[in-house]
């Protein structure tokens, strides 16, 4: 508790009275007043010291403090209550290191740096996730696509025209099989439909209607 020599205090007829001190802690500014009581022969003097000792916030100032209440207080964190206080902090967020889980994804877009190789297969994906309006113009190509689907699209041309004006047939490459047969579909210039097979240069028609 603080203390001052205040020295000999004298009543009227030389009495000594009594020195008293109280000390309050509200949160307030620090400061001394000083009250005289008594009989002024002897009066007894009352030094009342405001916030000059900062006692160590308890537990409970602690837990309020960290429960976003304002504190008036003039008490002070000392290694106790900052190692309490820590404990209360660290539950307010996430440890510096952690992980998420894919449903806590509810908005915003994964750019493709972010998702590392082969993190995601189809059986991560649900049906119908994946749209054409999602696709990039250009984004898939070729190399990317299942390989017959690949070949065939390699293979698909424009039909061809042949003959005079007038006389004119139209052949329409369709598919090459794994044994490098071309089969096509014809449109002959006396109206048949033709489905003709090449094979080592050789044509066959399959059929004709």
């Amino acid at each position: 508790m603080p203390w001052k020599d205040m020295g000999k205090v004298v009543g009227d007829n030389g009495t000594i009275g009594n020195i008293n001190s109280t000390y309050i802690n509200n949160g307030g500014e620090p400061g001394v007043s000083v009250t005289k009581s008594g009989d002024d022969s002897a009066p007894d003097i009352t030094f009342e010291f405001e916030n000059l000792v900062n006692d160590p916030l308890t537990s409970s100032e602690i837990e309020q403090i960290s429960n976003d209440t304002q504190l008036t207080s003039s008490s002070v964190l000392n290694g106790t209550g900052l190692t309490t206080l820590w404990s209360r902090i660290k539950t307010k967020f996430a440890p510096k290191s952690h992980t998420h889980d894919a449903s806590d994804i509810t908005a915003g877009e994964l750019a493709a740096i972010l998702i590392a190789n082969g993190l995601i297969d189809t059986d991560m994906l649900a049906a119908g996730a994946v749209t054409t309006t999602k696709i990039a113009d250009g984004a898939v190509t070729k190399d990317k696509l299942e390989k017959t689907l690949g070949d065939s699209l390699s293979q698909a041309v424009k039909p061809s025209l042949w003959g005079d004006a007038g006389n004119r047939s139209v052949t329409l490459p369709l598919a090459t099989d794994n044994n490098g047969d071309l089969y096509m579909l014809i449109a002959s210039a006396d109206g048949k439909l033709i489905y003709r097979r090449w094979h080592e240069g050789i044509n066959t028609n399959v059929w004709a209607k």
